[in-house]
Parts: structure tokens; C-alpha cells; sequence
């Protein structure tokens, strides 16, 4: 897993998420982002997926079953998602959106792992001796 698909995709899919949003209307918008708070997005993406990366090497050769061990690894990687909602509270992005944008992060996490922890047990369940 790589991060360099993090940073494009990470401000566009949080535009996405949120849908078109009226400034006349004193609506938060994606474009008021500052610089500094989406540098603390991005480094904590970043953390995520280094989290996310080194405890799935460390956790794929487990013998559990496959949503146990993602749900593990997925639970030892919260606290870089936690710097990222405490960006958006201080950039006043509604709560909603914020958790939406949290919540879709996780799943593309889980599905990444739960993938690789599934395609290792397959793996070792076609080859007995590994």
C-alpha cells in the first residue's frame, strides 16, 4: 500500500463528499480549507496508512479470522484519524461532514486490508507447508 494516491484524491474526495455548498448562504465551504490545516490532513493521512501498512505486516500471519485481525489493526491506527477531525473542528467543518470524511477513510482502509489478510490466508490454506 502507498500513500501518493492519499494526497490528490484526498481533497478532492472530501470536495465530493460534501456536495455543492453556498457561500452567500454562510456555509462552510471545501475551499476554505487554510494551507496549514490541510498539511495536517495530508501528515496525518500519512500516519494513518504507515499505521495501517506496518500493522498489517506485523498482524498478516495471524491465524484468527480475517475481520477480527482487520478490526484489530484498524483499532491501533484511530489516533492519526483523531488529528484529523481535531484539523476540521478547528476549521469549523460541520461535524457531519468531518465524521463522513473519517468514516470513508476507515473503509477504504478495512477493504485494503481485509484484501491482503484474505488473499495471505488463501495463500497459506493452498499451500500447507508455508
Amino acid at each position: 500500500m502507498t500513500t501518493k494516491f492519499l494526497a490528490p484524491i484526498t481533497f478532492l474526495g472530501l470536495a465530493a463528499a460534501l456536495g455543492p455548498v453556498h457561500a452567500e448562504e454562510g456555509n462552510w465551504e471545501p475551499s476554505t480549507l487554510s494551507q496549514a490545516t490541510q498539511d495536517r490532513v495530508h501528515a496525518a493521512l500519512s500516519a494513518y496508512q504507515r499505521c495501517v501498512d506496518g500493522e498489517t505486516r506485523a498482524h498478516l500471519n495471524d491465524r484468527a479470522d480475517s475481520r477480527r485481525v482487520t478490526e484489530a489493526i484498524l483499532r491501533a491506527c484511530e489516533d492519526p484519524l483523531t488529528a484529523i477531525k481535531t484539523a476540521f473542528d478547528a476549521e469549523h467543518v460541520p461535524a457531519a461532514l468531518s465524521e463522513r470524511y473519517l468514516r470513508s477513510k476507515r473503509s477504504l482502509a478495512a477493504q485494503q486490508i481485509l484484501r491482503l489478510v484474505m488473499a495471505n490466508q488463501a495463500v497459506r490454506a493452498a499451500d500447507p507447508q508455508r
